[in-house]
């Protein structure tokens, strides 16, 4: 599969102008990226001793892209640094930033959502503010 077939396969996921990235990311770290059917619990998924990340489908463009990163962020800090890395440890919190730094310079965000984006980005957080998710919500 190319870049653009695979970003074509995730554009209605996506906000604009973000699904050519993700699809560089998921193809050059060889990732089997799942859409899944809505979970209670979870969000988005990253399998440690896999290369599988899942992320529910039924979120808004904005939030997807959030877990989506949030999700690449563990995948690349467990390829960089070993499984022995805490989850949201500072590697997983280096790697996630530097995601969500490309796609906010990217322009990508609309301003209100981009400040809660740099909010983010100083402080990450492993689970998504009930706050953050409202304000993706806005932009469906």
């Amino acid at each position: 599969m190319t870049e653009e077939d695979l970003a074509n396969a995730m554009q209605k996921y996506l906000p604009e102008g973000s699904a050519l990235d993700i699809a560089h990311i998921v193809l050059r770290y060889n990732i089997v990226f799942k859409v899944v059917r809505p979970r209670q619990r979870y969000l988005g998924t990253c399998y440690k001793n896999k290369n599988i990340i899942t992320v529910n489908g039924n979120l808004p463009p904005y939030l997807f892209l959030l877990v989506t990163l949030h999700e690449l962020g563990h995948f690349i800090s467990l390829k960089k640094y070993g499984l022995d890395i805490k989850p949201h440890g500072q590697e997983w919190k280096q790697e996630y930033t530097k995601l969500l730094k490309h796609f906010l310079y990217k322009g990508i965000f609309p301003v209100r959502l981009a400040e809660k984006v740099m909010q983010e980005i100083i402080k990450p957080q492993a689970t998504c503010s009930k706050e953050l998710m409202n304000e993706c919500a806005l932009y469906t």
